[in-house]
């Protein structure tokens, strides 16, 4: 039986799961050196964006202090401590 991370196509290639992880730490990595987001988290990062503001509405913030802290938070963190942040730049 093949290995669990491994997929064989039909012309005998066989692909890797660490090759696919190390493709896409190297793609990650050279966005990053470029000051560009991939495609494939520009939706995750809008949609963390549109969670955020909505627990921030949720929590009774309004929409104009929404809008003045959203520029200061570090999108590259988990929902969890984007909320965090801006509670604490609520707060200022």
């Amino acid at each position: 039986m093949p290995p669990i991370d491994t997929t064989y196509y039909p012309d005998g290639t066989a692909l890797h799961l660490w090759q696919v992880t190390e493709d896409i730490t190297a793609l990650m990595e050279c966005c990053k050196n470029l000051g560009i987001t991939p495609p494939n988290t520009m939706n995750c990062t809008k949609r963390m964006k549109e969670k955020l503001i909505e627990v921030l509405k949720g929590l009774g913030y309004k929409q104009p202090d929404i809008k003045r802290i959203l520029p200061q938070i570090d999108r590259t963190l988990e929902l969890e401590e984007q909320i965090k942040e801006a509670l604490r730049l609520m707060l200022k």
